[in-house]
């Protein structure tokens, strides 16, 4: 049995549904992140300004792309995404990778 047609939850609850029916299946997740961006209306960009790429002129960077901001991984924001991620997919059995050109951490 599938799930399409099935209107998932979403965030942590669509993830786990997402994550059991899969395994049940005899199959497995594997989330792919680019931790270096973000959706410009994220949350967390309103709680951490500081994570924000600005362009020489004091706007974000989206790199040209309207949806997405460029964040600094060195003010604290890639330690936080890689703890998330963690929390995650130790929670949710699913496997991880991270972009290649994030600096190296003890993500598998």
């Amino acid at each position: 049995m599938g799930i399409e047609g099935k209107r998932l939850a979403r965030g942590e609850e669509g993830l786990a549904y997402l994550c059991k029916k899969a395994e049940n299946m005899g199959m497995k997740i594997i989330i792919w992140i680019a931790p270096a961006h973000l959706s410009h209306s994220s949350p967390i960009l309103k709680e951490h300004p500081e994570w924000i790429i600005m362009k020489p002129n004091g706007t974000p960077d989206h790199f040209n792309y309207a949806e997405i901001v460029g964040v600094n991984l060195r003010r604290g924001y890639l330690d936080y995404a890689m703890e998330q991620f963690e929390k995650s997919s130790s929670k949710n059995r699913f496997s991880r990778r991270v972009d290649g050109f994030v600096p190296p951490r003890s993500v598998s």
